[in-house]
């Protein structure tokens, strides 16, 4: 009787031992977290280094800009670079009054602008804000700043020259002190541009007449 007893018992079922290790879900997981980390610091030292280099193109712009200048101020000379985006400020000539009081400039002015650091509405813009800074530039100028007597050297001839400035022979030492004296303010105003619109690489006079 005891026999039919215990073969009667159901045998217990076998308990499934507990699973271990790393399942697939938990890969698939892990690996899309990941790709997740990865693009966020990509994103960030990108944008790190994109700060990094664009301020320090825009400062060595800043010192290139600042050496033109100087130049064309210390030594009054031409010194013009290429340029592939060159916008005229105004179709009438911008009329300034001379810090004398009694005589005006009428000029032209066309700048060099860095295409990538400015779009050209944003340029449209700040055309106002540009001929303020060029008027309060060049109104600083007496007539007998531009006329008045210097040691002219040959090279001072030799650009007179080049500028179409009339070759007589009273006239072409006028004329080469008189171009010599213009672009040493034309530095006095790419400085007093380039330092309100960083963007300004270069400014030309498309004429320039003193009455």
């Amino acid at each position: 009787m005891a026999e039919e007893e215990v073969l009667q018992e159901a045998p217990e079922p076998k308990r499934k031992e507990k699973e271990g290790g790393i399942k697939l879900i938990h890969l698939v997981v892990i690996g899309v977290v990941l790709i997740i980390a990865t693009a966020a610091s990509t994103m960030l030292l990108r944008g790190i280094m994109d700060k990094f280099f664009g301020s320090m193109d825009e400062e060595m712009t800043k010192l290139r800009i600042s050496q033109l200048g100087d130049q064309a101020r210390r030594e009054g000379k031409v010194s013009i670079g290429e340029c592939e985006n060159v916008k005229i400020l105004t179709k009438d000539p911008i009329i300034v009054n001379m810090a004398d009081g009694e005589h005006f400039i009428s000029t032209s002015i066309a700048v060099c602008v860095e295409a990538k650091k400015v779009t050209d509405e944003e340029f449209e813009m700040r055309v106002p804000q540009m001929l303020h800074v060029i008027n309060d530039s060049l109104s600083r100028i007496r007539k007998d700043d531009l006329f008045k007597a210097t040691e002219v050297t040959a090279e001072d001839m030799e650009m007179a020259k080049e500028l179409g400035l009339e070759e007589t022979a009273e006239a072409s030492e006028s004329g080469a002190v008189y171009a010599k004296n213009l672009n040493r303010y034309r530095g006095e105003l790419l400085k007093d541009l380039s330092r309100n619109f960083q963007y300004v690489k270069d400014v030309y006079f498309e004429s320039f007449l003193v009455q």
